[in-house]
């Protein structure tokens, strides 16, 4: 027995079978393909990762997605629902309904990958389009500057015509100086034409250092999170807002950014904006950039 944190005592040793539990609440990918797949040595050895589903952009679900890709032969996924336990009685389901979320419920007992509980966002296969140049088009830009946490910088074009917002470039980096933070807004800048990028209007020296030393302006954000949080919401619900696949940092941040479950909910356990903060985590910071550019810029 043992967990990701002493995954480097099995550096050297040789195993007939490794089992990941709760696969998806853990960083396994790199252990895994680094520390632990070599140790797999052994004729018929196995590793087996077995979880709930946590959304789709992690690495459980990358795994699991394995099995059905002849380019992975080795690979055998299962998926299995409260159907297939013999021992769950119909009455446990229905409460289990009743109390629980629809998100919660497909997640605990369909081994839905699609949500889970506490997502903010639902972004589907028909959001992810590849940009194409518009007749009518304006470039924004929405900034959330890190000082210990990662610095997070996203292109959206507004598209006059189909009035569509498409988000075509990012940029996260959390070891980076204001120099080079600023280089990189430039080069970016420059690519796309960028119009106004609009910053977190706490960051004001950061904003000063932008503007004074490497000729960037920029625009206070509106800090107002949970209207903004809906507004981009709306957006996704009304088929108006769509991402480059490019953009690997803003899907992830679409697919994992979530609700604080420490800071309550209502009384069916179902998360609403009345009720909830969103949790700060390394999502959070892109979440906040889209956020900054698409609310401030609209509303």
């Amino acid at each position: 027995m043992g967990s990701l944190s002493t995954v480097d005592s099995c550096v050297g040793r040789s195993y007939n079978l490794i089992i990941f539990d709760e696969a998806a609440l853990g960083h396994g990918e790199e252990a895994f393909n680094v520390a632990l797949r070599p140790t797999l040595d052994r004729p018929g050895s196995k590793a087996i990762f077995i979880s709930t589903p946590r959304g789709r952009a992690n690495w459980f679900s990358k795994f699991f997605d394995r099995g059905f890709n002849d380019e992975f032969p080795e690979w055998c996924s299962i998926q299995a629902t409260y159907h297939e336990n013999e021992r769950m009685k119909e009455s446990d389901v229905a409460e289990a309904r009743r109390s629980m979320s629809p998100q919660e419920f497909d997640q605990e007992y369909l081994a839905s990958f699609n949500v889970f509980e506490g997502q903010i966002y639902q972004l589907n296969r028909d959001h992810i389009v590849e940009f194409k140049v518009c007749d009518r088009q304006e470039a924004i830009a929405g900034l959330d500057p890190g000082y210990k946490d990662p610095t997070a910088y996203v292109v959206i074009i507004y598209d006059m015509v189909r009035d569509l917002f498409w988000i075509v470039d990012e940029y996260l980096d959390a070891q980076a100086t204001t120099a080079a933070h600023a280089g990189r807004f430039k080069e970016i800048n420059s690519r796309w034409n960028v119009d106004m990028v609009f910053i977190d209007a706490a960051a004001a020296q950061f904003a000063a250092d932008l503007a004074y030393e490497h000729d960037i302006a920029t625009a206070r954000a509106k800090k107002d999170v949970l209207p903004g949080i809906a507004f981009v919401q709306n957006l996704m619900h009304q088929g108006r807002l769509r991402v480059d696949p490019s953009c690997t940092h803003v899907l992830e941040m679409f697919d994992q950014y979530r609700w604080d479950p420490g800071n309550g909910s209502s009384k069916a356990g179902k998360v609403t904006l009345a009720t909830e903060k969103p949790l700060h985590d390394k999502f959070s910071h892109m979440a906040d950039a889209v956020r900054y550019a698409l609310y401030t810029y609209t509303v």
